[in-house]
């Protein structure tokens, strides 16, 4: 396979072909992190690097594909492919300086799985390395393959792109000692011309659990000695950010099985090195911005930060007006996963308190059948939250008393009867209280109205009844009255359970009532639609709204407001270090 190949000053590599003449190009420099709402030009990366992990390409009948534990994995003979076609049309689209693939390109390592991987490596369009992993050696053939590779075949070597130095490791987690031995020679003899950035590759054990012993005496000499910015990692499973003492770490998470044909992209910065996940050019990407160490002081310790983030002491000191969080759905259970229903809660709870936020806004399931007795193990779980806070109705906090378009909710009294009878009983209840309205144990339990707007500075809230994938004619005329309502205000965001756009999937239908909910945003220029429902996160720019999805309690999103833009990070519970993107408030346009 003849491909170009890049430049190698490892001692260790010798006779490695130079790639000379890099193309530096990007089609659109969109700097993250960093408010660009006045026009001007963004900060161009001194290089760019695109990461994908764990392809798992494969020729094997769906049936045969099975894992470790003797699992079927049918799912990768679709999945796998349309991934590896979408990197493709990624990378040729984006035009980094180089692609890497980090761990198993193939699923068992056969040379017809490599044969149908090299069909799509073959077509992107810049340079490329690629690092076998443990599913690429379990066939007899695939030694064959691998030496094949050549250059291409990155495994335990250095090598440099556009002036960044990239190590390459497949044996910290099997033998620390001599892997650190091992890059130190390589680096030592790579030493002139000195890089622009320093990155560290490590092909992870498929489960995606360490087994690097981080206390070896020559691993954090090693990191600070060459000043490596950060660490990448191959897993199966989702991608993520952490910090291992004062090195910022991410893991690639498999685009044949996880994160479904996104990339991490590393653009790099005389300052700094921005790490983001990446699959749509036409829309913004939450990325994370880490010091680099060749010109820049690293991160602190995070434990001696007072908030437990760096990155939120780091929006605190750019000065916002004011920070809102959002959680949704934790979807307390009167029997299933209770006891990790309620850990998941009190960790973000913790964590909310920690922060302490201006508001919090909770996007609906608070609960996940409508029962007396979830809606009381919510308020003492939710009476430890400190920080000012809204609650929003989800459909299964009306569970049993609404008319849902979806079969799943509508056909609830028939599935669990007994259910139904006892949310029953709690509505009549609930009614000699005063209490009516498909909302009224929400409203009995939480004591808040099931809508209402909340205005704080010059900002206001409007929460909203979106329960199934219908908006009525009045509950789109009541956001439309609110809207004029708050027209004076700088900041306007709407709060609903379920989306509002197609893309999440299982949203307001436009043809019922989706259509005008859209141009009720677009015609106020609301700033964000925050929404839960979809028990993952997403993010996406419609009409200069910020439509922003938010986890089961996995995820805190925050919203840092200041007067011309809004930063909007992504924690995850317990992370020292969150992404953000930022928009332009559209109403100050």
């Amino acid at each position: 396979m003849e491909m170009p190949v890049i430049n190698s000053p490892a001692e260790d590599r010798p006779g490695q072909v130079v790639f000379l003449g890099i193309v530096f190009q990007l089609l659109w420099g969109l700097s993250i992190g960093v408010p660009n709402i006045k026009g001007e030009e963004s900060e161009k990366p001194l290089a760019t690097i695109a990461v994908v992990s764990n392809p798992y390409i494969t020729t094997l009948p769906p049936k045969q594909i099975i894992d470790e534990n003797q699992r079927v994995r049918d799912f990768l003979a679709k999945t796998a492919p349309a991934a590896m076609e979408k990197t493709v049309t990624i990378v040729n689209g984006l035009q980094p300086d180089a692609l890497i693939v980090l761990g198993s390109a193939t699923w068992s390592g056969s040379q017809a799985d490599f044969d149908r991987f090299k069909g799509y490596f073959e077509r992107i369009t810049v340079p490329k390395l690629i690092i076998p992993g443990s599913r690429d050696v379990l066939s007899p053939e695939s030694k064959a393959w691998i030496n094949g590779l050549g250059e291409l075949n990155a495994t335990d070597s250095i090598r440099d792109v556009a002036g960044v130095r990239l190590v390459f490791a497949s044996d910290l987690h099997t033998d620390t000692e001599s892997a650190c031995t091992r890059i130190e020679r390589q680096l030592n003899a790579a030493a002139k011309p000195p890089a622009e950035a320093v990155l560290l590759f490590n092909a992870h054990p498929f489960r995606g659990r360490t087994k690097r012993d981080l206390d070896n005496s020559k691993f954090w000499p090693l990191i600070e000695k060459f000043k490596i910015a950060g660490e990448f990692e191959a897993t199966r499973y989702g991608a993520r950010e952490r910090l291992i003492k004062t090195l910022p770490s991410w893991t690639v998470g498999s685009t044949g099985w996880s994160t479904r044909g996104t990339i991490t992209r590393i653009q790099v910065f005389s300052d700094r090195i921005e790490v983001s996940q990446y699959s749509d050019p036409d829309q913004k990407t939450f990325a994370l911005s880490a010091p680099n160490p060749v010109r820049s002081k690293r991160f602190d310790r995070v434990e001696d930060d007072p908030y437990g983030s760096l990155s939120y002491s780091a929006e605190l000191k750019k000065k916002p007006n004011f920070t809102v969080a959002l959680i949704s759905d934790p979807q307390f259970d009167r029997e299933r996963n209770r006891q990790t229903l309620i850990n998941r809660a009190e960790a973000g709870i913790a964590e909310l308190n920690r922060l302490d936020p201006d508001l919090v806004f909770i996007t609906g399931d608070l609960v996940n059948n409508n029962l007396p007795e979830e809606w009381d193990l919510f308020n003492d779980i939710f009476a430890k939250l400190k920080p000012r806070h809204y609650v929003v109705p989800g459909n299964h906090d009306v569970l049993f008393n609404y008319d849902f378009i979806e079969a799943n909710y509508s056909s609830a009294p028939e599935k669990k009867p007994n259910y139904a009878t006892l949310v029953k009983l709690a509505l009549v209840r609930a009614q000699k209280d005063g209490f009516k309205g498909p909302a009224a144990l929400f409203e009995k339990y939480t004591g808040s109205p099931p809508r209402q707007t909340v205005e704080h500075g010059n900002a206001a809230f409007i929460t909203v009844l979106f329960l199934t994938t219908r908006a009525d004619p009045e509950q789109v005329e009541y956001l439309r009255k609110q809207l004029e309502a708050t027209a004076d205000k700088h900041h306007v965001f709407v709060a609903a359970h379920y989306p509002s756009l197609s893309v999440f999937g299982n949203n307001v239908h436009p043809d019922r009532g989706g259509k005008e909910v859209l141009a009720l945003l677009k015609k106020h220029k609301v700033a964000g639609f925050l929404f839960g429902h979809r028990h993952r996160n997403g993010f996406a720019m419609f009409e200069n709204t910020a439509h922003v999805l938010t986890d089961n309690m996995g995820s805190i999103h925050l919203l840092h407001i200041h007067d011309e833009h809004i930063v909007i990070g992504r924690k995850r519970i317990g992370a020292a270090l969150y992404p953000t993107l930022t928009i332009a408030e559209p109403r100050r346009r």
